[in-house]
């Protein structure tokens, strides 16, 4: 017969993925928020995108859902349709994009 102890063990709450919530509440801890643009800065970007073409080799700073990014990578594709940039790593959306600078 188990004594009170190990008995208490087993109705234990078991966390298969060990560390699971304090990453989780890292994370959310070092979310940014999204910045909205001026109608200024809104126009800016959107000529420098109307500039953009295929090959252009690009530094970027987009924010990706957490914090901002900043890449430098070759433009694949501009989807008029969808509304975004296709790098040869990630696709962009025109919304996410903050600065947009030539190289």
């Amino acid at each position: 017969m188990q004594n009170n102890i190990d008995r208490a063990k087993l109705f234990m709450p078991f966390d298969a993925l060990q560390g699971l919530k304090e990453e989780i509440r890292k994370r959310e801890e070092l979310k940014v928020n999204k910045k909205v643009l001026s109608y200024e800065q809104d126009m800016e970007l959107d000529n420098i995108i109307r500039k953009l073409k295929k090959d252009d080799l690009i530094k970027i700073r987009y924010y990706s859902g957490l914090n901002y990014i900043e890449t430098i990578d070759r433009i694949k594709k501009i989807d008029i349709i969808y509304n975004n940039i296709v790098l040869l790593n990630t696709i962009i959306s025109f919304d996410d994009i903050i600065d947009i600078e030539f190289l």
